[in-house]
């Protein structure tokens, strides 16, 4: 069973996009038919209405607002100003996906255009120094007072863990 129980999740954000007075009713209404047809996982469920708010919210008719390209290209700024890369990433695939299911199975020329950064550039440059070595973590361990941290310690050195992974 999974720790988080996407279900009841998945509703209580639901449940805060029907009752967000930001949302124009037809935008709900229309959130509401897209939903008798996205038949994909709880888990999927949670993260797409985690993330359709902010286009539903960026005018009272989506349906139009969608080939819009210069209010896509406004809010997206926004979102990749506000998210990191693969928030943004997300963001940008929840809306096109409901994007594309209002225009017909086909998604919008204004929101084809914009693209997803790469993810290769948002990663960081890691080299042998940002491992502890198996030295390090030991003594680390050793001087440790509290049985719970150097469990961790010792934990974090055997599963080879960067510091910031587990810290």
């Amino acid at each position: 069973m999974a720790i988080v129980n996407y279900a009841a999740r998945g509703e209580r954000h639901l449940a805060r996009l029907l009752e967000d007075q930001q949302i124009s009713e037809s935008n709900k209404e229309a959130l509401l038919k897209f939903l008798k047809t996205y038949d994909v996982s709880e888990a999927r469920r949670t993260i797409f209405f985690e993330r359709i708010g902010p286009l539903l919210r960026c005018s009272s008719k989506v349906e139009s607002v969608v080939h819009d390209y210069d209010r896509m290209c406004e809010l997206f700024l926004e979102l990749r100003q506000r998210y990191s890369t693969s928030s943004y990433g997300l963001y940008l695939s929840v809306s096109k996906r409901f994007a594309g299911w209002l225009n017909d199975g086909e998604t919008p020329r204004a929101m084809q255009r914009i693209k997803r950064p790469s993810l290769a550039k948002s990663r960081r440059e890691l080299s042998p120094r940002d491992m502890w070595t198996w030295e390090e973590g030991e003594s680390t361990a050793q001087i440790e007072p509290s049985v719970q941290l150097r469990a961790m310690f010792l934990c974090q050195l055997d599963a080879g863990f960067r510091p910031s992974e587990l810290l």
